[in-house]
């Protein structure tokens, strides 16, 4: 049974947003994406996974930093949320 991701929002639909942690290479976000998902930040910790992150999905903010030492506030700002 396949599931409408899009939902409505003040009348308005959207899809559903996904803020994505310990990415890797985002191959579970990949799955996300084509559920009809929208990735709207990426965090990972190592450098050349945001470096590939950043060459497949430039329109995607990245943080590259320890999930620890990132803030909630921060992950919402790069998510424009």
């Amino acid at each position: 049974m396949y599931l409408n991701t899009l939902t409505k929002y003040g009348g308005k639909m959207k899809k559903p947003m996904v803020i994505s942690l310990f990415s890797g290479a985002m191959g579970l976000d990949l799955g996300f994406e084509a559920e009809g998902f929208e990735i709207r930040v990426a965090n990972d910790i190592d450098k050349y996974a945001v470096a590939t992150v950043k060459k497949n999905r430039p329109d995607i903010p990245v943080i590259n930093q320890d999930i620890g030492l990132v803030s909630t506030a921060e992950i919402l700002e790069k998510a424009g949320g």
